[in-house]
């Protein structure tokens, strides 16, 4: 009987419960809910996954719209293209909301949305494409104007908008009666948008954009780029693509010019290993870029270490290399131009590391914090080291041993003193007998005793 009446008790208290906090359930379901997206800076590769991941979460949490807070100079096309995909694609209303400027690639951006709105002292336009070369930025042909109007046009009759105003953002050939002469490009402030159809409100900061959309009740909710997003998007900043190339690329080309494996080599490798998985996260790199990528490391290691001198595979790993770098520069569904611009990028990224290479090898050793690291003080011959010019001791059929293997340099030992020689084809092992052949300048040439001795006896 206590049971039952604990339990009657217990019932009554759950259902005063339902009572108490149905209207607060009803209230929460009822408030209205919007997700911001930040388009904030250049727009890199990093960018447009995390503003498809954000818009589909968006329309997964039941979100009733999706705010694009834009201010940005432009950056890539490729990128900007998936961006104003996902827009156009959003199951959900979008608002863009120019808070500052939506220059180049954020003007594409912005014409995606349903509803325009400028904040007061805002601007869109200017987004004829360049390219990035060795000497800076340069205009691009013609078809990769054409790709980029025909995605301008395209996106404003897709909302409604003046098409032939989002042309002459891309193209100064396109002349607009008391709007731009031609030969020159279309840039807007937000009242002359306004007045051509490009923009449907002009606000003077976030109070009255949410009155002007009837959102004063409504919960906007910031969406936040993941850590990893974060870095990808780091990674990918055209700028530091670039210098991570050039890293690499210089990390390989001094653990070439150096024996052994060291720590030019391994910081070489994981910066190309971060170009690479960066791109490839955000599907610029595939399993051809990254094979090629791979295959290239493999080779010159290969040559570093197996094979001597630099000769068939270290021109395949370099252009296994190269290959794998332009590829990774270009997006499945990119313009015309990629190609251009990534070899632009490339060749730049080449150009820096040579010449910061050549300077290396120029200035590096002679600095005074390298004193403890590389030896600039010449030796006595007493010693055992030799920097001058060998032919001048007379070493021409002198015979030795091998102090090191020879593959096919090392060392050898004559007369208790020791010099840097280099076999003549084959391989000779350390503690062999050698006898000097050919002494030039300071490269001492050498061949094992026992060759010598086997190539009499064919001749013989």
């Amino acid at each position: 009987m206590p049971y039952k009446s604990l339990a009657i008790l217990g019932l009554g208290l759950l259902s005063l419960l339902a009572i108490t906090i149905a209207p607060v359930l009803s209230q929460v379901e009822d408030a209205r809910y919007v997700v911001e997206i930040p388009i904030e800076g250049t727009i890199e590769m990093g960018l447009a996954p995390f503003v498809e991941r954000a818009i589909q979460e968006a329309e997964d949490r039941g979100a009733d719209a999706v705010l694009l807070r834009i201010d940005t100079f432009g950056g890539r096309i490729d990128a900007a293209v998936r961006i104003r995909d996902a827009i156009l694609e959003s199951r959900i209303p979008t608002i863009a909301w120019v808070d500052g400027r939506a220059i180049s690639a954020g003007a594409l951006i912005t014409l995606a949305a349903e509803t325009v709105i400028f904040s007061e002292g805002a601007s869109i336009g200017a987004a004829q494409p360049i390219e990035l070369g060795p000497g800076g930025a340069s205009d691009t042909g013609e078809k990769t104007v054409s790709y980029m109007r025909g995605e301008m046009r395209a996106t404003a009759e897709a909302r409604g908008r003046n098409a032939q105003v989002a042309e002459a953002m891309v193209d100064s050939d396109i002349e607009i009666a008391g709007l731009v002469a031609e030969g020159k490009l279309l840039t807007l402030t937000a009242i002359e948008a306004e007045d051509w159809g490009l923009v449907d409100h002009i606000v003077k900061d976030l109070s009255e954009l949410k009155s002007c959309l009837g959102w004063e009740d409504t919960r906007i909710q910031p969406m936040v780029p993941t850590w990893s997003e974060r870095l990808v998007r780091f990674l990918t900043h055209p700028v530091l693509a670039g210098l991570l190339l050039s890293l690499g690329g210089l990390g390989l080309l001094l653990e070439l010019r150096t024996p052994g494996f060291g720590i030019p080599g391994l910081v070489g490798i994981v910066c190309l290993a971060l170009y690479f998985g960066s791109h490839y996260l955000v599907n610029l790199a595939g399993n051809i870029e990254i094979f090629l990528f791979l295959a290239g490391i493999i080779l010159i290691v290969l040559e570093v270490f197996v094979i001597p001198g630099f000769g068939l595979a270290g021109i395949l790993g370099t252009v296994s290399l190269v290959l794998g770098v332009l590829l990774s520069r270009l997006a499945p569904h990119g313009s015309p131009g990629d190609f251009t611009s990534a070899l632009g990028v490339m060749l730049g990224a080449f150009a820096f590391t040579v010449l910061l290479f050549f300077v290396m090898l120029r200035y590096l050793p002679s600095a005074r914090w390298m004193h403890g690291i590389v030896l600039n003080e010449s030796q006595r011959h007493e010693q055992g080291f030799h920097a001058d010019q060998y032919e001048e001791l007379g070493l021409v059929k002198k015979t030795g041993r091998a102090y090191t293997d020879l593959r096919p340099s090392g060392t050898i030992e004559i007369e208790g003193k020791r010099y840097d020689a280099v076999t003549s084809g084959d391989y000779i092992d350390k503690g062999t007998d050698i006898c000097v052949v050919e002494v030039e300048g300071n490269r001492i040439v050498v061949e094992s005793i026992q060759n010598e001795s086997s190539e009499e006896r064919d001749k013989a």
